[in-house]
């Protein structure tokens, strides 16, 4: 009677003659093969019986492995900007959005520098010249002496103060006035009612948010 003895290889057994010599050859061959992981009848599997893809993964653009599991770090990053496709200045340039690397998440790119004596520009996200006389123009207006019209006129809607100080509003944003400077006395005898026209003009810059000093 002839023995057999199985020979374990990876998922699947290989039965040879007990003490025969092409015996002690296989046994020698699948040993080496099996160190150096080139044998097996069938995918090994992990604790959660999925197929171990740890040797061919790869990185997808989801940030998945070779078998759609996630990658470690996709679980826990986070977004550094809040769109595809958005720019900002930053380190010296004009920075992206988007994704960069292997997770999935969003980051910024590395800087497309300014050319020297450029700098980004905030507002148009372009590389431009420092402020100079391409700047936007801005207005600053100029309140001259008002105690006549806190202590001559009455305090209503025609009151040259209060009128002043609505022009001011009506062309904010024409005009781009940034500020209202007063000039001289504003009142004329320092009593309540003088003060109050005075706050009744300045009520509407406030309104505004129009700064005034």
């Amino acid at each position: 009677m002839m023995l057999t003895t199985p020979l374990p290889v990876g998922a699947c057994q290989v039965s040879l003659s007990h003490g025969s010599a092409a015996y002690s050859r296989a046994r020698a061959v699948w040993a080496l093969l099996a160190l150096v992981g080139l044998v097996g009848c069938g995918p090994t599997t992990t604790g959660n019986d999925r197929p171990d893809a740890s040797r061919d993964a790869v990185a997808h653009g989801d940030g998945s492995q070779g078998d759609g599991a996630p990658w470690p770090d996709a679980q826990t990053c986070t977004d550094d900007c809040a769109e595809a496709g958005q720019k900002a200045c930053g380190e010296g340039g004009i920075v992206e959005c988007g994704n960069w690397d292997a997770d999935p998440c969003l980051d910024w790119s590395a800087a497309e520098p300014c050319e020297e004596g450029l700098r980004c520009d905030p507002e148009t996200l372009t590389c431009r010249e420092p402020c100079g006389d391409f700047c936007e123009p801005f207005s600053i207006v100029l309140l001259p002496d008002t105690q006549y019209y806190t202590s001559k006129q009455s305090n209503n809607a025609s009151n040259t103060y209060r009128k002043q100080a609505q022009w001011i509003v009506d062309h904010q944003a024409s005009d781009a006035i940034k500020f209202v400077v007063h000039l001289g006395d504003i009142t004329n005898s320092n009593t309540q009612a003088q003060w109050q026209i005075a706050s009744d003009a300045h009520a509407l810059l406030d309104a505004a948010a129009i700064p005034y000093s």
